[in-house]
């Protein structure tokens, strides 16, 4: 089927497979692309915007705890301990809110232990409250008993319960972003091989292209030169049915009109062969004849000239015998007696006038023949 194809819709098929094929891997990139910032996203939202949040809550308690035992040392001010204090229940209530109000923490293992650290809240409020009334008080005594009774009760059930969820939180973190590398590498995988396969889809279809053009055209080359070196008994092959197929067509067409024309031309050439050798033989015998006529005018022309003295011979006799009549008359007037003798004298002379008409007829007659 796809021989019967025109190099146009050749060529438009090829075009079409390289703009699916680029599609294709396109849209598969974008697939990709889009999983690979899925999985990222999941990881910030199920696992490291939590853990920064738990490590936040944490670091927050132990700079209170801190500023508590510098207030006890007379190393902290009070009233900036105060302010801190202020600011960072505010700042750990903030934090807090949106952990407390999560339906799922992740694996059975880190919902268990959030539980327990959403059971220690109440102790977080209850303890800062405490501090914030000893700073007001300025009561030292009662920050130390809030150091070793209630920070202690605190720690138990919240900042403990806290601090092991946040390793529970880097490994869910550090599992989902492996588990992100991994489909971002099959996905990598699948998208290179696509990419190859793809690839040798065109260059496969170009190749197949290419060599549908070229062979073609080869054959179509050697013809030309054969034709052109003037050997019209080379085939030229007609089998593809696109446009240079039909021109092999037309150039087979051309070539045994060709050969048609050559066979006609030679048997031409054997005609005028054969009657070129028969004017040269007729030529040769024309040579003949006109030597042997040359030759018999030469004859004719010797004869002639014997005529013609015959002829001023009788002529002189003629006037010799007109001569002789005159004397003859002037003596038959004279006498009777030399009539007879002229009588007969004429009759000699009409017998030679009668041998003279016979040479000029028959001099008339060979000089008729000459013209």
């Amino acid at each position: 089927m796809l021989t019967h194809l025109s190099i146009k819709a050749r060529l438009a098929l090829a075009a079409l497979l390289a703009v699916v094929g680029v599609a294709t891997l396109a849209a598969f990139n974008f697939y990709s692309t889009r999983s690979g910032s899925a999985a990222l996203e999941s990881v910030y939202e199920r696992s490291v915007r939590d853990l920064v949040q738990y490590q936040k809550i944490d670091t927050t308690l132990r700079e209170v705890r801190f500023r508590v035992a510098g207030v006890l040392l007379d190393t902290m001010p009070l009233q900036g301990s105060l302010n801190h204090l202020k600011e960072a229940r505010e700042e750990i209530q903030a934090t807090w809110t949106p952990l407390a109000s999560q339906s799922s923490a992740g694996s059975a293992a880190e919902q268990a232990q959030l539980d327990e650290v959403r059971k220690g809240w109440p102790a977080v409020a209850a303890t800062l409250n405490r501090i914030e009334q000893a700073y007001v008080a300025k009561n030292n005594a009662q920050l130390t008993e809030i150091l070793e009774t209630d920070w202690a009760m605190l720690h138990k059930q919240f900042i403990k319960p806290l601090q092991a969820l946040i390793p529970m939180k880097e490994a869910a973190a550090r599992t989902t972003f492996e588990q992100a590398v991994a489909t971002n590498g099959t996905l990598t995988g699948v998208s290179v091989a696509l990419a190859l396969l793809l690839g040798a889809a065109v260059f496969g279809t170009s190749l197949w292209v290419t060599r549908s053009i070229n062979q073609p055209l080869a054959q179509m080359s050697t013809a030309v030169r054969a034709i052109r070196d003037g050997d019209l008994s080379q085939e030229i092959p007609v089998g593809a049915q696109h446009e240079i197929g039909r021109l092999m067509g037309e150039m087979q067409a051309m070539q045994q009109s060709l050969r048609r024309l050559v066979g006609d031309i030679h048997v031409s050439v054997d005609s005028i062969s054969t009657g070129t050798r028969e004017i040269a033989q007729g030529n040769h015998d024309l040579s003949s004849r006109t030597e042997q006529q040359a030759s018999n005018l030469q004859q004719t022309a010797a004869s002639m000239e014997q005529m013609t003295s015959t002829v001023r011979q009788n002529a002189d006799a003629a006037k010799q015998a007109s001569q002789l009549a005159s004397s003859a008359s002037q003596v038959a007037a004279k006498g009777g007696a030399v009539v007879g003798q002229v009588v007969s004298t004429m009759e000699e002379i009409s017998a030679s006038s009668k041998k003279i008409a016979d040479i000029i007829g028959v001099i008339d007659g060979i000089a008729f023949q000459t013209n």
